[in-house]
């Protein structure tokens, strides 16, 4: 189904929404990157986001049958674990926004109803919050997508190997120090920034 999705013709190179309270007036503000990644098995995906301010997160997608849902989860879980009013959001996944913009437009999704549902849980978080999803090209040096790949990708790794095992709690906790490390590294700077605006 979201084979589907790629042929509504989201050929152009920024993709940015607004979602939530626009009016909303508030010094409390992040940018938080996220990813998704999935197990070219279908087994299962994982997803991370990393923020401006030091925090990060990576977790598993049980049974995610594509990279779409791991996606969609990493954005809305940034959001339900963002403390702040208001939000900007990179993300390098296209789709995403594009089955949100549907969702929104109110026009039928051409996504499995996996995908449909957490798309509406992103738009059901954003409750009380102003959130700026932008589109952000993937592997060209971003820093905060960079991170949030490597910990997407980190954490896929480490859940390939059984997570009940010593392997895997060994690999878990290296994870996290790899986390806090690309963390404290985020700086924001203007020309970073500049560019996905």
């Amino acid at each position: 189904m979201a084979k589907n999705l790629r042929g509504i013709g989201l050929n152009i190179h920024t993709v940015e929404l607004e979602l939530g309270d626009a009016t909303l007036v508030s010094d409390q503000h992040v940018t938080v990157a996220t990813d998704g990644s999935h197990d070219i098995q279908g087994r299962f995906g994982t997803y991370a986001w990393i923020s401006d301010d030091g925090r990060f997160r990576a977790g598993l997608v049980q049974g995610a049958t594509n990279s779409l849902i791991s996606e969609l989860t990493a954005i809305f879980e940034a959001i339900r674990a963002s403390k702040k009013d208001r939000i900007t959001l990179l993300t390098d996944s296209r789709l995403s926004l594009g089955l949100l913009r549907i969702l929104l437009d109110q026009q039928e999704a051409p996504a499995t109803a996996r995908e449909v549902r957490i798309a509406r849980q992103i738009l059901a978080a954003v409750d009380g919050k102003h959130v700026t999803l932008r589109w952000v090209k993937a592997h060209v040096g971003y820093t905060m997508n960079e991170a949030a790949d490597t910990l997407a990708h980190a954490e896929l790794v480490a859940r390939r190997t059984n997570p009940d095992t010593d392997a895997y709690k060994t690999v878990k906790p290296e994870l996290l120090r790899r986390g806090q490390k690309l963390a404290n590294g985020i700086r924001r700077t203007r020309s970073e920034f500049a560019l996905v605006a």
